[in-house]
């Protein structure tokens, strides 16, 4: 056997320690082929943003839909939900709050995970999208345990990216979903929806808005 077949054997076997230790890390979380996210290091970027920053956002996503520019040839578009019966995983669900429930179409069913630290729930798309807003339709039963919640999208080309968060939330009687808008000129394939700390997260349906 020739040095260079000894380095041969040497490479692969730390290709596949690393690709092991990678499988066995309870941090990385593999969504499907060649899309996963590290909770580890994905989380802390859940900051709690001063308010002059939240004025300043608010303002600006205020001002979206003025100065949204559509993809070249799709200037007729339309918004579309692009979650309907789309693949739902969550780091955890109840008895009957399966994952699946929250891209049904039917808001007498629900998801809801089970009392955890950092619990999530990802909506997996058919393709990239240009996503503009979330609307999450959340169960009354379990507002007690929400107190904001933070999404992220996944861009094929550049990773994960943190569309927008809410902090503190006071729900009018009447209402029936949040919005959460994402920065103009978001694109992605995924979806993660992100209760930070220790609680319950859970909808009836989550709806990703994007032009088609």
């Amino acid at each position: 056997m020739n040095f260079t077949q000894l380095f041969l054997i040497f490479c692969c076997l730390f290709v596949f320690q690393r690709v092991g230790a990678e499988d066995s890390n309870p941090d990385i979380i593999h969504l499907e082929k060649g899309v996963s996210f590290n909770k580890t290091a994905l989380f802390p970027l859940i900051i709690e943003e001063d308010r002059a920053t939240l004025r300043r956002k608010q303002t600006q996503l205020a001002m979206q839909s003025l100065w949204f520019k559509p993809d070249k040839g799709k200037e007729n578009g339309i918004w579309k939900n692009v979650a309907a019966d789309r693949p739902v995983r969550a780091s955890s669900h109840s008895r009957h709050g399966l994952p699946e429930h929250v891209t049904d179409g039917n808001t007498h069913t629900y998801t809801l995970t089970k009392y955890g630290e950092d619990e999530w729930i990802a909506i997996s798309l058919d393709k990239t999208y240009h996503i503009g807003w979330l609307s999450l339709f959340y169960v009354k039963h379990f507002l007690k345990y929400v107190r904001g919640f933070t999404v992220f999208v996944h861009n094929p080309q550049t990773g994960w990216h943190l569309c927008g968060l809410t902090r503190n939330l006071h729900f009018s009687s009447k209402a029936k979903y949040v919005i959460v808008d994402c920065p103009p000129h978001t694109f992605g394939d995924h979806v993660i929806v992100v209760q930070k700390g220790k609680r319950i997260l859970g909808f009836r349906e989550i709806h990703v808005q994007a032009w088609v």
